[in-house]
């Protein structure tokens, strides 16, 4: 026979079968209905489907949205019990369904009609049946970018990256004649790209903060904030529950900007302390607080653009200019490693304030340099200021964890590299003016801080926590720490009990290859060893005090008591890129290297996969049992390859692995959406609590129960007298507790939460912490004298209604769904 006759048969034979199954009984199934889950921007369909046919099954469930199709795959099973009982079809039992996809790009708000097919084995399709309210679906408006924003986004994105790449080419084009006039052109090329994407993503408004989370749980305000890519992070509390509301909230009150925000608490919060980025202050300390400063010429949502990106630029352009001017690396490797740096797990975990840290003391290096360098007095008083503001900067980020090592590890670089360059420094009097305008400045911003601060300084001082957090003597870092970066890839987002995200972020360690390498260089190099030698002795001593600890009077009289261990990864991974810039700018690759310095590339390769092993093996069976076997062998493979191309100095191609490794883990993390341009309470709340105010000019409102609503009405306007306090509100305690019998509970940095619960004592409230930074007042809502609290109004969801009736100091004012307000009687 031949083949064209034989392909004819079987078409025809196909055609039959086709036919017969498309009349027989294809299935049953109906759709439950489609959900939209806007965090996530993913829709998911439910229901259940069968197959009528005991050999045929169901491949595929189909979602079509107004005609087009959304969705066609693979489904999610479930047990449905109840189509087994109306049905009789034992059978049918594993028939429920569940699909997940994102959400299209082209389908706008509003609603749509929603049709759903099942696809056999056999190639035959069904309609699964669906009630009215199954077959439409109603979806808010998108939250996309418009074009002039994604076009802004995306060419901050490419700009940094077609300088690295294109810079030598455009500078070919421009037939650039000597080898310095090319690199300072590229160098200028991408100096000038990162000012360009920071600039761009300010007037975007777009910005990583996780403030979203705060209004997803509060009823009580509106926003437009406009979540864009990625999901906002609950681990990052301190910033969407703290130090964001609280710089929004200078904006909000009048005056704005003040030095104590009446809004937080009965006495007000002094807002000077606000560490980390701080909140925007009219006074003179700003000059020192420059992620603040958008708040004062932008609107809100571009300052709190503003107020996201810098530490980040900030810090990577200020460690690029280090690595250039202090190790003489070249550009392109500079870039690379500042930006494994700046936006690292670690510091993208921790919403960028690690970044923020080290900018200050990286930047007070450079000004430094310009003081010891310029030989005109204009320009070394500029620096003088400059590095004035910088040390200021440094000593009011406020968290001494970070501050005091990178301390100990930067200024004995400093102290290194001046020794290194002593005959090319300059030492007359230019740079002693220099150094006085320095000091003059760095006295006059703290000086005004404390000023004005003092006297919440020492209520902080003088606390629990942090106040006494002065004891730590190292020693508790668990043995398998120099993985840690390894496993952020997957800890990061696969939390368990015994590490939360910001915990997971680290960087990726590289102690035996930069141990070998080290030591090549030391033998190499003779001008810059004491800056080499000032690096890896720090590091060494890092990690004896992280492994084996230290004495309690050297940790006292040192100051690293007040260094917690589990803090250090940022001067660990900072002393180590700044190390690994040193051995990269020696020696200069003119010799070809030895013929024994391949095999020892591939031994230390070797050695760091095997050492890994045996670190994973250390790890706790609640953490490890989260890791994905192939991940966790890549991870170790391209350790490994890290180490080898480190020794055989490969130095390019390692920094590029080694950004791109930090960035795979890092970037992810971080969600990208548009600011908030405002927050707007709900008006029928704010005539509620105008009512419940009668005659007062202001009412101050208790917030029962809802930790969320605490927050957010201050940053509208409204003085609450539960909220954050960095010290504690000394005027509400001395109401609550006259005899301070209970100080030892609530004298620490809080997030006062009111609770009611009925109790069985003579006070008629109980004061605990169930966590370190957290206090909660818990009052019986039938005999507690709500007056003592000091406000003018009490706020709680609904449900307390009957019990806050029967009070006899409180009065009903007004209630609608989730809220009720009672006036607080004089």
């Amino acid at each position: 026979m031949r083949p064209l006759s034989l392909l004819r048969i079987l078409f025809f034979i196909t055609l039959l079968l086709r036919f017969s199954a498309a009349h027989s009984e294809a299935g049953v199934g109906h759709l439950g209905g489609v959900h939209y889950a806007e965090a996530e921007n993913t829709l998911t369909a439910s229901g259940w489907v069968a197959s009528g046919q005991p050999n045929v099954f169901i491949t595929n469930i189909i979602v079509e949205i107004d005609g087009r199709q959304a969705y066609r795959g693979r489904m999610q099973l479930a047990e449905r019990p109840d189509v087994v009982q109306v049905t009789g079809r034992q059978d049918w039992l594993l028939s429920g369904f569940r699909v997940s996809f994102p959400r299209p790009d082209s389908l706008q708000g509003g609603t749509h009609a929603v049709h759903a097919r099942a696809r056999l084995s056999n190639g035959s399709e069904f309609t699964l049946a669906a009630t009215p309210e199954a077959a439409s679906l109603t979806l808010p408006a998108r939250n996309v970018p418009g074009r002039a924003a994604r076009l802004a986004m995306l060419l901050a994105l490419a700009l940094p990256l077609a300088a690295l790449l294109g810079a030598r080419r455009a500078n070919a084009a421009l037939h650039r004649r000597t080898a310095t006039e090319s690199t300072t052109f590229e160098k200028r090329c991408f100096s000038w790209s990162l000012l360009l994407s920071f600039c761009l993503l300010v007037v975007t408004g777009a910005t990583g903060s996780s403030l979203t989370l705060l209004f997803g749980h509060s009823p009580l305000a509106s926003h437009d904030a406009k979540p864009w890519l990625g999901t906002p992070q609950p681990i990052r509390s301190d910033e969407w529950e703290v130090i964001t509301p609280m710089a929004i909230s200078q904006g909000s009150h009048v005056p704005a900007f003040p030095v104590i925000n009446q809004n937080w608490g009965s006495d007000g919060h002094n807002m000077l302390v606000v560490g980390m980025t701080g909140a925007p202050v009219a006074h003179f300390s700003a000059i020192a607080k420059p992620a603040t400063w958008g708040f004062f010429f932008l609107d809100l949502r571009r300052a709190l653009a503003w107020y996201w990106w810098l530490p980040f630029f900030g810090c990577l352009f200020a460690l690029w200019l280090v690595f250039l001017r202090f190790f003489d690396l070249e550009w392109k490797i500079s870039a690379g490693l500042a930006a494994a740096f700046a936006f690292s797990p670690y510091a993208v975990a921790f919403s960028g304030w690690p970044a923020y840290a080290a900018l200050f003391p990286l930047a007070g290096l450079l000004f430094a340099q310009g003081i010891l360098q310029s030989q005109r007095l204009a320009p070394t008083l500029i620096h003088g200021a400059l590095l004035g503001i910088s040390i200021g900067g440094f000593a009011l980020t406020l968290y001494p964890a970070w501050q005091i090592s990178l301390g100990y590890a930067l200024l004995p670089l400093g102290l290194a590299w001046c020794w290194s360059q002593r005959r090319q420094l300059q030492f007359g009097r230019h740079q002693w003016l220099g150094i006085l305008a320095a000091l003059v400045i760095t006295f006059a911003i703290l000086g005004s801080w404390l000023d004005d601060a003092m006297d919440a300084v020492q209520a902080i001082r003088n606390t629990v926590y942090p106040g006494s957090r002065v004891f730590e003597v190292g020693g508790d870092i668990d043995p398998w720490f120099f993985i840690k970066g390894l496993m952020s890839l997957q800890t990061m987002y696969r939390p368990t009990q015994l590490m939360d995200p910001s915990d997971a972020g680290s960087f990726v360690f590289l102690p035996l290859a930069l141990l070998v390498a080290g030591v090549l260089a030391f033998r190499a190099e003779q001008r810059t060893r004491a800056m080499g030698a000032v690096l890896a002795l720090y590091m060494l001593a890092v990690t004896g005090y992280m492994f084996a600890g230290s004495t309690p009077l050297l940790a006292r009289w040192s100051l690293w008591g007040a260094v917690t261990s589990y803090r250090l990864d940022l001067a660990l991974g900072l002393s180590q890129v700044l190390f690994m810039g040193w051995i990269f700018s020696r020696p200069r690759a003119v010799a070809p290297p030895p013929a024994w310095l391949e095999p020892l590339g591939w031994a230390v390769g070797l050695s760091t996969v095997v050492w890994g092993l045996h670190l994973h093996r250390l790890v706790p069976s609640m953490i490890s049992s989260e890791l994905l076997e192939p991940v966790k062998w890549l991870s170790l493979l391209a350790w490994g390859g890290l180490s080898y191309w480190i020794v055989t100095r490969r130095h390019l191609r390692a920094t590029a692995v080694f950004c791109l490794w930090m960035l795979a883990a890092s970037l992810p993390f971080n969600p990208l959406g548009r600011a908030i341009t405002g927050v707007a309470i709900d008006q029928d709340l704010i005539r509620g609590l105008e009512r419940a105010a009668l005659e007062h000019r202001r009412a101050e409102v208790a917030v029962i129960d809802e930790r969320t609503w605490s927050l957010v009405l201050p940053m509208a306007g409204q003085q609450v007298t539960n909220s954050v306090f960095y010290h504690p509100p000394e005027a509400f305690w001395a109401r609550m507790d006259p005899e301070h019998k209970a100080a030892s509970i609530y004298n620490r940095y809080q997030r006062l939460f009111f609770k009611l619960q009925a109790l069985d004592n003579p006070e008629h409230f109980a004061i605990h912490s169930p966590r370190l930074d957290e206090v909660t007042l818990t009052m019986d809502p039938y005999r507690f004298d709500f007056r003592k609290l000091g406000a003018k109004v009490l706020l709680s969801p609904r449900g307390h209604e009957a019990e806050l009736a029967k009070n006899d100091s409180l009065e009903y004012v007004q209630a609608k769904d989730p809220w009720v307000i009672f006036r607080i009687k004089n």
